[in-house]
């Protein structure tokens, strides 16, 4: 991946060398508009993680890696530039990620979602969109989007799918803008554009009667509800300290059949074989303790 990418070839550039990030910076601070995009995996992590932004301008989409430890910090001014449009398709986890991770600001941003809401666009998916107001077939693939977007290097598949998502944003842009002010509804598109510019990240915060929502929760008697409890409350402090989703380390079903353990110890969560060896081992002491309120 250190070779310079040509647009000829691919049509977008993954920014890892000094000499990129110059070129990258140039052709975005000179650009009048950008469209925007980002990967991040709100799947496997407690914090969504950034793990991709894509910036196109008309000439290149560039592909900057936020994990490689570099601040991209040639971002910042075209994205708080009042002159310089930045267009996102449901960009408001974009916008909330980018300001969390780099403390990027944003101003004079139009997201296509948004407007065709306004619009009262029945179907709001990008790839719906591009397909009803530019008649280009833009389907989804589900496998490249759900993959593993933290881990280096990326596919090729992967950085031109992610490249992909940016390529019609402009030309749905120019549709719905005019749709705007066809309409006239340009000053509610702005509030709505202000508003998500504005969106802030927020920490998740603990649910303490979460458990109540599990499936099967009514069928246990009174104790084995209050030992639920006190695991979900477990898992989901646990979870936060080790920044992993809280079903990767035990579903919730799980937690429901260790609820009905009276008087747990390791030999009988071991011989119980709710959780597998590895971690039993991991999460055992700290299990038994809560269920039998240490």
């Amino acid at each position: 991946m250190g070779r310079i990418v040509m647009a000829s070839e691919t049509g977008w550039i993954w920014v890892d060398t000094p000499e990129k990030r110059r070129q990258a910076g140039q052709d975005i601070a000179s650009s009048p508009w950008i469209a925007l995009d980002t990967e991040y995996d709100s799947f496997r992590y407690f914090r969504d993680k950034l793990c991709l932004i894509q910036v196109k301008t008309p000439a290149m989409t560039y592909l900057v890696d936020p994990l490689d430890g570099t601040l991209p910090e040639y971002l910042a001014s075209p994205f708080a530039s009042r002159q310089t449009l930045k267009v996102f398709h449901a960009g408001d986890n974009d916008i909330r990620l980018l300001h969390r991770d780099f403390g990027f600001t944003f101003r004079n941003v139009f997201d296509t979602y948004r407007a065709a809401t306004l619009l009262g666009y029945p179907n709001l998916s990008l790839a719906a969109l591009v397909e009803d107001c530019l008649g280009i077939p833009f389907p989804k693939r589900k496998k490249v989007q759900r993959s593993i977007w933290d881990v280096r290097p990326l596919t090729e598949e992967q950085l031109t799918y992610a490249a992909e998502d940016t390529r019609h944003l402009i030309p749905l842009y120019r549709k719905l803008e005019a749709e705007i002010r066809e309409k006239g509804l340009q000053e509610e598109a702005k509030r709505s554009f202000r508003e998500i510019a504005a969106a802030r990240w927020q920490e998740r915060p603990f649910r303490p009667d979460g458990y109540r929502r599990i499936q099967g929760v009514w069928e246990l008697t009174e104790p084995e509800r209050e030992r639920l409890k006190r695991l979900y409350s477990w898992r989901w402090w646990k979870a936060k300290q080790m920044d992993r989703s809280p079903f990767m380390l035990i579903s919730s079903q799980e937690m429901i059949a260790l609820a009905g353990l009276e008087n747990a110890t390791i030999e009988t969560l071991r011989k119980s074989g709710i959780l597998s060896p590895e971690r039993t081992g991991r999460y055992g002491a700290d299990l038994v303790k809560v269920l039998r309120e240490l």
